[in-house]
């Protein structure tokens, strides 16, 4: 049931090497290749040691599934090339955690579609450069990620991942640009989303990192007011916003951010050194912020013009 030109030993070494980087999963062609016979391969999946998750993609029943193993499998089942993408992709890199279990696989042009279990692998433009690995899987960079999810995904939810992505310094305004004018040809989805982002987000963009910036930031726009410096860095600390001349700090206050004593405590003696250096900081819950933006607004207003 093995090669005859490698030891059984041998062969289930590779098998197991194999299976530990690829969450416990292994293709027909690789166990043939780590010597096991077709023979050898039937006679797993017979005991029940092995289960058939897709044609041609086993798993080691003794090992727990997971949703990574899942998209794993999926990127094993679509061949040579393929690639976790789209919401999948946006999960695997923490930049946007929508799609449930959504597992979303492409490859390149030239390769025929597989159609899968749950899914299908979709054809599509994709360059060995728009390709990495993270967590072991095969996935497309977080610059062509977001191209990809501007073709389907609204305005707020794509400029949110986004910022998540620059933020977590996963990507960068020059990478983002250079994909998109690679990509970006004419009638092609995403593409004029994707170029309306950006222009917003010129050289020296600092994105939001967190829901309650992003409101703020439209906030800011929606109300009229002056347009803040975000995310400053002073002697006594970092502040979110501050607008200027007037010396104004609007420290926002998000859901879960601010809740520890010593985050609390710290932010007490940053707003005392600031206070003294001449600020007045006005904070803004997130449920102030969500239900009460016009009383929002009249303080800012008020501190502003008391600056003036």
């Amino acid at each position: 049931m093995y090669s005859p030109t490698v030891s059984r030993a041998d062969s289930n070494a590779k098998v197991a090497a194999v299976m530990s980087c690829q969450y416990a999963l292994i293709t027909c062609r690789q166990a043939l290749d780590a010597g096991l016979s077709r023979k050898a391969i039937e006679h797993r999946l017979s005991t029940g040691e092995w289960a058939t998750m897709h044609r041609g993609v086993y798993r080691l029943t003794a090992a727990p599934t997971s949703w990574r193993q899942n998209v794993m499998a999926r990127v094993l089942a679509a061949g040579s090339g393929a690639v976790a993408a789209g919401l999948t992709a946006t999960n695997l890199w923490h930049i946007l955690s929508i799609g449930g279990h959504v597992v979303d696989v492409r490859r390149q042009y030239g390769k025929s579609r597989g159609h899968l279990a749950r899914g299908r692998a979709e054809s599509c433009l994709l360059l060995p450069r728009h390709c990495t690995v993270v967590d072991r899987i095969p996935v497309t960079t977080p610059a062509r990620t977001l191209f990809d999810i501007a073709a389907f995904l609204n305005a707020d939810r794509v400029e949110r991942a986004i910022d998540n992505a620059l933020s977590m310094r996963l990507t960068d305004i020059h990478k983002l640009q250079a994909l998109v004018d690679e990509m970006g040809e004419r009638g092609r989805p995403g593409t004029a989303l994707m170029r309306e982002l950006l222009e917003d987000r010129g050289e020296g963009y600092i994105a939001t990192e967190s829901e309650l910036e992003r409101m703020f930031a439209k906030f800011v726009v929606r109300y009229g007011l002056p347009t803040p410096r975000r995310q400053v860095t002073f002697i006594a600390g970092r502040v979110d916003f501050v607008f200027d001349p007037g010396m104004v700090i609007a420290e926002l206050d998000g859901r879960r951010n601010h809740t520890a004593l010593l985050n609390r405590e710290a932010d007490m003696e940053r707003d005392a050194r600031l206070t003294a250096m001449g600020f007045r900081i006005i904070r803004i819950s997130y449920r102030r912020m969500t239900r009460d933006a016009d009383g929002v607004y009249v303080d800012l207003r008020d501190a502003l013009h008391l600056a003036a």
